[in-house]
């Protein structure tokens, strides 16, 4: 938990500072033990000109795996980041729960 605390405010730190706006990857998924997971990735230019990616979140879904659940959660993280001012494009895979 303290290497995670550390690496998230190293994260906290250089988001705001970051040269670029924030683009993001994320992918649902359930794993073998039936948990349903998304994972939110960063990619973005940090402040010394370097492209950088971070794992901000690996969240669980409660219910089913709509967009809105998904998007709930990622609104959430974009607030936690404090970063909602500098985002700019999502991709995600072609899932019909995407929309």
């Amino acid at each position: 938990m303290r290497s995670y605390e550390k690496e998230r405010k190293e994260i906290e730190k250089s988001l705001p500072r970051a040269r670029s706006l924030i683009h993001f990857t994320m992918d649902l998924w359930t794993s073998p033990n039936h948990i349903a997971l998304l994972g939110i990735v960063a990619h973005f230019v940090d402040s010394t000109g370097c492209l950088n990616r971070a794992l901000l979140a690996l969240r669980e879904i409660e219910g089913v795996h709509t967009g809105e659940n998904q998007c709930r959660i990622f609104v959430a993280v974009l607030e936690e980041y404090r970063i909602q001012h500098k985002t700019r494009f999502i991709m995600l895979d072609n899932a019909s729960n995407n929309v």
